[in-house]
């Protein structure tokens, strides 16, 4: 008997669980069946998202997997600061965004046990891509979708008489569909001139040994626009004793991706006709820029930010804004421009020491709370990318079959 009424009683809940169905059905909308919508507003959607939720977008369907696949994609490049502390015991990357320049942080995305920080070597970004180099390996960093690979080994470059790293970069040369590495040692840390250059493509990984044009004792990682990479350098050609450098730079120079070779970029003419002061590259609203100073004393004078509106001509350098009350000490990284904020903020790296927010028109900047106490600070400046990093990852058997 208790059987049945417990058989009936389950047989009424599931009536009702069927009747509270049919009612919430008939009260959602409804919708035809056949819906279209155009592929403009598609793909204005799904521009829109961050890359890891587009990556796992793209098995929806064919059409969106080729929307997604499309190199040209992106309308909207969303641009982005990341920001590493050296030997930072919280293992901890720092963001900042191009929307309210907020900053965010997130867990680096390798085992930080089988690294050293104080072998750590982080060059500039491109296409959305960083190089980061940890002792004589090199990786490549994807923050949009946290991937992070080995791609590849500087055993062959780095000897017992041959330490020092005078340049470092990252490229792409669309003609062949490859990223480059650039890297520069010298057997004395005093002169770069009298060591040597190399370039290795991520995907044969075969170092080439290539010619350098200047003597030079310095230089700092820099920004790449129209695929090629930038970085400041101090000519030291009528300083054979290797002593007394100047505090900043006075020359630009480029690696043609397509060429391998270095090249030099007109810089500005002094109004004063005097050198430049040349403290930091960066890139502001798809331009590249320079920041430098009105003089050559240490840790004094304003500091002039310019941009290159038509790349490659001199005339073409105009003056964005000045900065003044800025120690800015060029030995230590100088100031470099990252990147302008929505609501107009300049975001600028200082000494490798901090990152602030200058807003030109109140002439007054913030600082990020960043903790970098007798630390290093690598900044970078980035878009996002869709990149897996499959095709460029380090193999060490196919290597050796290759070479076999």
């Amino acid at each position: 008997m208790k059987e049945n009424e417990k058989s009936i009683g389950s047989f009424q809940e599931k009536g009702k669980k069927t009747e509270n169905e049919k009612w919430r059905l008939m009260m959602m909308p409804q919708l035809p069946q056949n819906i279209y919508i155009p592929q403009v507003i598609i793909d204005d959607i799904l521009s829109r998202l961050p890359v890891i939720s587009l990556l796992r977008f793209k098995s929806v369907c064919k059409l969106w997997h080729s929307t997604i696949s499309s190199p040209s994609f992106y309308k909207r490049e969303y641009e982005l600061v990341l920001a590493m502390v050296m030997n930072d015991p919280s293992h901890l990357l720092y963001s900042i965004d191009d929307d309210k320049g907020t900053l965010v942080t997130f867990p680096v995305p390798w085992n930080v046990e089988d690294v050293s920080y104080w072998d750590i070597i982080v060059s500039n970004s491109c296409n959305g891509l960083i190089l980061i180099g940890f002792g004589k390996s090199l990786f490549l960093l994807n923050p949009s979708t946290s991937h992070f690979a080995k791609v590849l080994e500087l055993d062959y470059l780095i000897g017992a008489d041959c330490r020092t790293l005078g340049l470092c970069g990252l490229c792409y040369d669309e003609s062949i569909k490859e990223y480059k590495v650039i890297m520069g040692y010298s057997h004395n840390h005093r002169k770069y001139s009298d060591g040597f250059y190399a370039v290795a493509g991520l995907k044969e990984k075969l170092w080439t040994v290539i010619s350098f044009p200047l003597k030079i004792n310095y230089t700092y990682q820099g920004p790449v626009i129209n695929g090629r990479v930038h970085w400041i350098v101090y000519d030291v050609v009528d300083d054979d004793a290797g002593g007394g450098r100047d505090d900043a730079g006075d020359k630009i120079i480029f690696f043609d991706q397509y060429l391998n070779v270095f090249e030099e970029l007109p810089s500005p003419l002094r109004k004063c006709g005097c050198e430049n002061a040349i403290v930091g590259l960066g890139i502001l609203g798809g331009q590249l820029c320079m920041a430098r100073k009105d003089n050559k004393i240490y840790l004094q004078g304003n500091i002039e930010v310019l941009v290159m509106k038509k790349y490659g001509k001199m005339e073409s350098w105009t003056t964005m804004f000045v900065v003044s009350h800025l120690m800015v000490d060029c030995y230590a990284g100088g100031l470099s421009p990252l990147l302008v904020t929505k609501n107009g903020e300049f975001l600028l790296s200082i000494n490798s020491k901090e990152i602030i927010a200058y807003n030109p028109t109140q002439e007054s900047y913030r600082k990020f709370d960043i903790p970098v106490v007798g630390r290093w600070l690598f900044a970078v400046s980035l878009t996002q990318s869709k990149a897996l990093l499959v095709d460029y990852e380090w193999d060490q058997k196919r290597l050796d079959y290759l070479e076999s």
